[in-house]
């Protein structure tokens, strides 16, 4: 049976807790790994409200997967990769040129919309018709995604925020040693104007 994440999003947040209820009714405890409920609020944020874990050792979403995708959704690392809808980039839609459509990120975004309310599962799909009859009579957009190719994503774009975080730093750095350098010869023309005029 294979191993999926499965992105479900409505415009009225409560169908996501229903769902979700519904779902840990169809399937063994052991078959849902993590969940969470997360919210975009009109401001672009992307907030966790409910969440939980099965996996050993693990009683929140912190560091799973899910978690990670998370927090690069609605964080920094979304800035920086261009997958926030926050008021500095703009609707993600309107990047569309910009970005890779086939990226999982990409099109989690672009459904996770202000607003809405997304329900994130990793779960073992004994039939995939549970989950498709579920968003079927709820009216919600699904995004299917095999566990491992989704992991693949997430640490891809971790590995770029963590090089374009880098690149912006040495960036600054740079700036920063022109405008010292600008700044000490600025003073040294300041001094030597001082000088000659004191002894003329």
């Amino acid at each position: 049976m294979p191993r999926d994440v499965i992105v479900i999003t409505w415009a009225d947040g409560s169908k996501a807790y229903e769902a979700l209820t519904k779902l840990r009714n169809s399937y063994a405890a052991d078959d849902i790994y993590q969940a969470g409920v997360v919210e975009r609020t009109a401001d672009g944020r992307v907030l966790l409200q409910d969440g939980g874990s099965n996996t050993a050792g693990a009683n929140t979403l912190g560091g799973s997967l899910i978690g990670s995708l998370i927090g690069i959704l609605g964080g920094p690392l979304g800035v920086l990769l261009g997958f926030s809808s926050g008021a500095l980039l703009g609707s993600l839609v309107d990047l569309g040129d910009a970005t890779d459509d086939d990226d999982v990120m990409t099109a989690i975004s672009k459904q996770l919309l202000p607003g809405t309310t997304s329900l994130i599962v990793d779960l073992n799909e004994t039939s995939p018709q549970v989950v498709d009859d579920l968003v079927a009579s709820s009216g919600g957009n699904l995004l299917r995604y095999n566990y491992d190719d989704m992991l693949a994503d997430v640490l891809n774009a971790e590995a770029a925020a963590k090089a374009a975080s880098a690149e912006a730093k040495r960036v600054l750095r740079e700036q920063k040693h022109d405008e010292r350098k600008a700044d000490l010869e600025k003073r040294w023309d300041e001094f030597k104007t001082k000088f000659k005029n004191a002894f003329s």
